[in-house]
């Protein structure tokens, strides 16, 4: 996750989510290891049993710029992955970080809270073969500002090669999203890191840019 702006408006792994109060009956997330008993319709079925093994590490850190922002792993647990950021903010994601996260809350300025289900899949988020399509349903449940949304998202694997961020060199591989049939984004992830390295969200006013500024791997 790198984290992360929870992609503007389109909340996807490691976006903005454009969040703030609520009435719902479920505590802010605020701890980071959500020590805050688990809603039942939280369950990753297909997601937390696909896949077993990742490359992150407890401890490795993501910046991005646009905005800066930097991501640490606290935990990983049953194909699960917390997450803190440098300004007191919260997520949790499966080990698809090219997913939108499950939870999300925090003291910082940008991230509200709230939680999501992802089910429906077809097609695996974890492979890349060019050519490849995986597809889900991501239910929303935002608890500041109180709101729950739909969304159908459509992703189509492309080809990896070697690019250049601000991070560095790294070989990434093309994934292009749509959600809804409308909104698009395109992510190159990184297998060798674990999340991706550049994010690039298509909007009325030209693309959205946000890319890895540095990274580092806690040793084992």
């Amino acid at each position: 996750m790198i984290k992360v702006q929870l992609m503007i408006k389109l909340c996807g792994v490691l976006s903005l989510l454009l969040l703030s109060a609520s009435c719902s009956h479920e505590k802010p997330f605020v701890d980071p290891q959500f020590v805050y008993s688990q809603p039942v319709s939280l369950t990753v079925d297909s997601v937390a049993a696909d896949k077993r093994e990742s490359p992150l590490r407890l401890g490795d850190s993501f910046s991005f710029n646009n905005p800066d922002q930097k991501w640490t792993v606290t935990g990983i647990v049953d194909g699960k992955v917390s997450w803190i950021s440098d300004q007191g903010d919260y997520l949790q994601t499966t080990l698809s970080t090219l997913l939108p996260p499950i939870r999300w809350g925090g003291s910082g300025t940008d991230l509200a809270s709230g939680w999501s289900k992802l089910t429906h899949f077809q097609g695996s988020p974890y492979t890349f073969t060019a050519g490849q399509q995986f597809s889900f349903v991501e239910n929303r449940h935002s608890i500041r500002p109180p709101d729950v949304t739909e969304a159908r998202w459509r992703c189509a694997v492309g080809a990896t090669n070697l690019i250049i961020v601000p991070a560095g060199k790294v070989e990434a591989t093309e994934v292009i999203c749509d959600r809804n049939g409308r909104e698009k984004v395109m992510l190159n992830y990184a297998p060798s890191l674990g999340h991706f390295v550049r994010q690039v969200i298509a909007t009325e006013n030209g693309p959205v840019i946000r890319e890895l500024t540095a990274y580092a791997r806690e040793k084992q």
